[in-house]
């Protein structure tokens, strides 16, 4: 990956030759920082400020980073938008993780959101994406 530094790779793919066939095929890289769960999980969004109940949203994938979720209704949310959100793991504690969040993407129903305070740990959201993994 040293030789592309320079190129944003999240939207393109890559033709690749193989060596031993000689046939050419494309490749799709992810690069994340964590690794990403999809998920299934009943959730709730709060305002930052006051945690007043906004939404229910459904959880879709997670990761130590950050959080993917379909929000239920036609809310208004956009980039760089800071929330919180709570949402119960189905592990065998039934751990409850509250975060803030910060909104990186909007497409139609899906947000995609960092956890504001990336540097804190989460152990038990730690455990629970190891786990299933």
């Amino acid at each position: 990956m040293a030789n592309y530094t320079d190129y944003y790779l999240g939207e393109k793919s890559l033709k690749v030759k193989c060596d031993i066939c000689n046939k050419a095929f494309h490749v799709k890289l992810d690069l994340r920082k964590y690794y990403r769960i999809n998920v299934n999980l009943p959730g709730k969004i709060l305002d930052s400020q006051s945690e007043k109940h906004i939404d229910d949203v459904t959880i879709v994938s997670l990761s130590l980073g950050g959080v993917g979720f379909v929000i239920n209704n036609n809310l208004t949310i956009k980039n760089e938008d800071v929330y919180r959100i709570k949402f119960q793991l189905d592990d065998e504690y039934n751990s409850v993780v509250y975060e803030e969040i910060i909104i990186k993407r909007v497409e139609d129903r899906f947000v995609g959101a960092a956890f504001y305070h990336s540097d804190r740990y989460n152990h038990e959201l730690d455990f629970y994406i190891s786990a299933e993994s």
